[in-house]
């Protein structure tokens, strides 16, 4: 057993050394590091000033801007709107968190050259006054000149995987032979910038590039990017060098040179020239971002605002303009400590406020960390060694207690300081040694109960894995061919119930109502093979055998359909939008596996079946009803009953088919109903037989007796089509449909 603790305490030490030295990476220690982060970020969030920054904001009102036409905007537009920034609201520094990546033809100068070199090469009047107004109609000349005479950062980004370079790339902030340290930066290999006469007139750019963790989250922006051994400066840093340019002298912008600078135990951090400004870098050479809180933190100014005149001078002057987007439709929503959706702008705006204030709001990364996890892993192996294994499990537990919350508040306590203190390594190497320790004793104790086996019983029970022993073929992922049933949903009108709603409500609608969704299939025996945005897919016939599948598709239908009624009293409480959806259900052979590529697999079905549920579920639409189910699904479901819609021709198919409307199990159906669904039977079999006039007749008489229903529009207007163009005499009755 001796051995067995020396082992252990030897392999916890091994690894955590290997991790804090970088030569190893643990998942777990680093996601443990990001957690904490996260809390301390969040219960402690930075306090410093931030009212000399200010977002504008490219939001949904201003790409509704007609005086701004259509995005992306036109460079005239940009110059005027910047211009206006400058001289009538006195902003001090402007930069761009967007990629001016195209020529802007909009003038229609190129076509009037065109004809200046040949049809009307001629015509000296036309071509006089094309060198008249040729200038006015530049307008990339007119952004450039507007590069050349106001302190404007551009802004770009670099690819870190593949791609090829686009765009002109800026001056380095460094060149490779002028580096004075051996700090390690993000290596690019590809960038997407500007257009080149844009990058050459512009006095300074920066790169909007953060550092995403393995969890998707952003809580770091890189300093530097090294591309090809020169470093390119982050947008903030770059904000932040014209503003102390300008600082010292306001005619003639002199950007401050960076320079790296041993601050002795807190690391290496950068200076920006002779002033007091030092920014503190971690290992990896990049900054934390000191969020203050979530969205807003920085304040936001909507550029409709500004064009309609209804933003005082006073909130703009002398300040720091970062133009960015918070339109959904832009892209630009990242994840990070305070919320899954969060502009991508604010991340940049809130690095450059902290750097107009280093010392109260910029983290530091102690170099001596490394250090501290050596020795507190030594300590806790000698600890382990040699005082442990004599204490009690009532004292090994207090100390374990004591120990965590040793940890926290230093970590705590270093936070307040501006000091973050990654304590992950240290955490996760105490609590392992730990609970070696008190399951090396249970061990010793309790050694011929067979502990082990007990504690597995408990997780997996006995009889299922006996029963999966017994036919393992039954569970198999390898691809089969079976009959089984498909189910296809999708929220209607999802485009617009998103421009209805804010990132958060957005992203709590949806988990929402994919989770009510989900829960319905589940109870009814389904297996949920995928989301597709705010559409759902399921099946049922695998991997477990169900001889009632369709029944089971068909009623989780029925359900999913009820269940709108709670999540509409919810959307009725919040302000939401009401929900509507249209489901699609068909039964055939389909195939299903395990299926994809070597990169990424998926547990699905394919095949024509499917293909033809889908379709089902895009004629919802048509026909205004919940669900649509097709003749091979209502033939394997004798307790449900079915509204006979029409018979139509998809897409992609050869054969109609027939469709039905599911009604409820036959025993759930009341006297009335019945009594609809055999007079809606007639009025298709007159709709078949060309009756149009006397089933618009009936028709009417149906909806004063059972009231109206989308479907009945259906029909009416199906019936207009043919009395105004009579199908030929051999109709059959198919509705064609070209599309999906």
């Amino acid at each position: 057993m001796k051995q067995l603790r020396i082992t252990i305490i030897a392999l916890v030490l091994l690894g955590g050394v290997l991790h804090s030295s970088g030569s190893l990476f643990l998942a777990p220690i680093h996601s443990l590091d990001l957690a904490i982060y996260d809390r301390l970020i969040t219960t402690y969030p930075r306090e410093f000033d931030t009212d000399d920054v200010v977002i504008l904001d490219i939001d949904e009102a201003s790409l509704a801007k007609p005086e701004l036409g259509r995005w992306p905007w036109s460079r005239n537009v940009l110059v005027e709107l910047f211009q206006t920034l400058f001289d009538e609201y006195e902003i001090k520094v402007l930069g761009l968190d967007i990629v001016l990546a195209e020529a802007d033809t909009s003038s229609g100068l190129p076509v009037l050259e065109q004809l200046a070199d040949g049809p009307l090469a001629d015509d000296e009047a036309f071509t006089q006054l094309l060198e008249e107004i040729g200038p006015s109609l530049d307008y990339d000349g007119l952004f450039e000149e507007l590069l050349m005479g106001y302190p404007i950062s551009l802004g770009y980004y670099f690819g870190f995987s593949e791609g090829s370079p686009a765009g002109g790339l800026p001056i380095p902030t460094i060149f490779s032979d002028e580096r004075e340290s051996a700090q390690w930066f993000p290596r690019a290999v590809s960038f997407g910038s500007n257009l080149e006469r844009f990058s050459d007139s512009a006095t300074v750019a920066g790169h909007f590039n953060p550092l995403v963790e393995t969890d998707g989250v952003i809580r770091r922006v890189p300093l530097f990017v090294d591309y090809e051994d020169d470093l390119y400066e982050t947008l903030s840093l770059a904000m932040l060098r014209l503003s102390v340019g300008l600082d010292k002298d306001p005619s003639a912008i002199e950007l401050p040179v960076l320079s790296a600078v041993d601050v002795g135990a807190e690391g290496v951090a950068y200076r920006l020239g002779d002033s007091d400004i030092r920014l503190p870098l971690d290992l990896e050479g990049a900054m934390f971002v000191p969020f203050r809180g979530g969205t807003g933190s920085i304040k936001y100014i909507s550029i409709a605002d500004l064009v309609d005149g209804r933003v005082d001078p006073v909130e703009l002057k002398g300040k720091h303009v970062i133009v960015g987007t918070t339109a959904p439709g832009l892209l630009d929503l990242r994840a990070t400590p305070f919320s899954a959706i969060y502009p991508g702008v604010e991340i940049h705006a809130t690095l450059l406020a902290a750097m107009l204030e280093p010392g109260k709001a910029l983290l530091m990364v102690p170099y001596w960390k490394q250090l501290a996890d050596y020795v507190g892993l030594a300590g806790l192996a000698v600890v382990s060694l040699f005082v442990l294994p004599g204490l009690s499990p009532t004292v090994l537990i207090l100390c374990l207690v004591a120990g965590i919350a040793g940890l926290a508040g230093a970590a705590g306590s270093l936070w307040l300081d501006v000091i973050y203190f990654a304590v992950g390594t240290l955490f996760i190497g105490f609590i392992l040694l730990m609970l070696s320790q008190l399951v090396l004793g249970f061990l010793e104790e309790y050694r011929k109960k067979k502990q082990f086996t007990d504690l597995f019983g408990q997780y997996v029970p006995p009889e299922l894995v006996k029963k999966m022993a017994e036919d393992p073929e039954r569970y198999s992922m390898a691809g089969q061919r079976r009959q089984m049933t498909v189910l296809f949903s999708d929220v209607r009108g999802f485009t617009s119930i998103s421009e209805q709603l804010a990132p958060s409500e957005l992203s709590e609608f949806i988990n929402l109502y994919l989770t009510t969704m989900t829960q319905v299939i589940r109870d009814e025996g389904g297996t949920l093979d995928k989301y597709i945005g705010d559409a759902i897919m399921a099946f049922w016939g695998a991997p477990i055998d169900a001889e009632d599948h369709a029944e089971r598709g068909v009623v989780a239908a029925i359900k999913m359909i009820e269940a709108l009624d709670d999540l509409a009293k919810v959307c009725v409480e919040r302000g939401w939008p009401a929900i509507s959806i249209g489901i699609g259900i068909n039964t055939g052979d389909m195939s299903v596996g395990d299926m994809g590529s070597k990169i990424r697999k998926a547990y699905t079905v394919m095949g024509d079946a499917v293909n033809l549920g889908a379709r089902l579920e895009g004629l919802t639409r048509q026909y205004g009803v919940w669900t649509i189910v097709s003749e091979f699904t209502v033939a394997e479901c004798p307790r449900v009953r079915f509204r006979e819609l029409d018979k139509v021709l998809v897409k992609g198919k050869e054969q109609p088919v027939i469709i039905y409307e599911p009604i409820a199990l036959e025993s759930d159906l009341d006297d009335e109903a019945k009594r609809e669904l055999d007079r809606w039977d007639d009025l298709l079999e007159g709709y078949r037989r060309q009756q149009f006039k006397q089933v618009e007749k009936s028709l009417g008489d149906m909806i004063t007796e059972f009231g109206d229903r989308p479907l009945y529009d259906w029909l009416r207007g199906a019936c207009d089509e043919y009395i105004a163009n009579p199908p030929p005499k051999d109709w059959n009755g198919v509705t064609k449909f070209t599309t999906k």
